[in-house]
Order: structure tokens, then sequence, then C-alpha cells
């Protein structure tokens, strides 16, 4: 049974989850935090023990998020299928508001972080994981036929990865809301061919 958080903690970990999204580990202070989720420095420092730990522990939610999301793909629909619905989900969330997973992983992982190492570590297993499910994806998909061999597995994951990171990288400075589907059909379109 998954031990509940309580309200503050709470309110610590989405608050940070935002301002690591947009300003990243070494641009977001202890004080950012205080003052967005309005919480005292003994409430911040009654839950976590630094800043390091607390996004370790925003991480640990956002790698459940991406889990859950691969858990709920429909068993029944086909590899490509199973793909272009993780696909479009992913954009669909990010356009649509509803989380800021991506940009939080993208952010924290374009920074050096080599004065932290364990979040460097988690972040390193993440990107481990997210490129494997592709992989396992793409590799069904190509046992079946249903895509293209022409470019390797290993090109297909990063058309795949860098459509996905420019699409959501961009959404901030394009004033039109993208229309998830197409872009998704577009990524499917492009490792079909």
């Amino acid at each position: 049974m998954t031990k509940k958080n309580s309200p503050t903690k709470d309110k610590i970990l989405q608050s940070t989850r935002l301002l690591l999204s947009t300003h990243g580990f070494e641009n977001t202070t202890i004080e950012d935090i205080l003052t967005t989720a309005g919480i005292t420095k003994g409430a911040f420092y009654h839950h976590f023990k630094n800043k390091e730990s607390l996004c370790e522990a925003v991480l640990e939610q956002v790698i459940e998020d991406f889990n859950e999301l691969a858990r709920q793909l429909d068993e029944s629909l086909s590899p490509i299928e199973q793909l272009d619905s993780f696909i479009s989900k992913i954009l669909y969330l990010n356009s649509a508001g509803q989380w800021v997973n991506c940009n939080l992983m993208l952010k924290l992982s374009s920074e050096p972080l080599e004065s932290h190492l364990p979040i460097k570590e988690i972040l390193s297993n993440f990107w481990h994981w997210y490129t494997n499910f592709y992989r396992e994806l793409l590799i069904k998909c190509r046992e079946q036929n249903l895509i293209s061999k022409t470019f390797s597995l290993e090109m297909q994951i990063q058309i795949i990865l860098s459509m996905l990171a420019g699409s959501i990288l961009i959404k901030p400075v394009n004033n039109e809301i993208p229309n998830y589907k197409e872009i998704a059909s577009a990524i499917i379109k492009m490792i079909s061919n």
C-alpha cells in the first residue's frame, strides 16, 4: 500500500515539479520553492533534507507517471497502434497543460549536474528505460513488418525522441495549439517509410 503524502508535502512536490520544468535544478532555489508552495523553511526541512532530496522525490513521481502511461497501453492493439497511442498520449498531456513531466526531464537532462550525481543517475536510468520502451515496441513492429527497416532501429528511436522533444520544447513559443494527433501520425509515418 502506497503511503499518502501530507498536503504540505504534496504542495512542495507539485510546486517544485513546476519550477524544475521551467527553471531547471540549478536555477531553482529553496526560496523559490518556499514562495511558490507558500510554506516556511521549517515545513520544507520537515519533509526534505535538502533541494537534492526533493528533486529526487520529484523525479521518482515523474518516472512513475511515465511508467503508468506505459502500463495503460492496450495490449489488444498492434505494436504500431500502441506506439501511436503512447506518443499521442504524451503529446496530448503536454499540449493540454496536464503535466510538465517532459519539460522537466528535458530541462534537467540538459544541465551538467556533475555535483549532483544521484540526480544524474536517476535521469540516466530514466532515459535508459524510456529508450528501451520505444526499442521494444519498435522491435515488435519490425518483426510484424509494420514499419520500414530502411532506417536502423536506433535511428527510428532517435526520430521518435527528437520529434517528441522538439514538439514539447517549441510549445511555449508556438502560439498555435499543436494537433498532437497530426504530430504522432507524422512520427509514425517517418519511421514507417
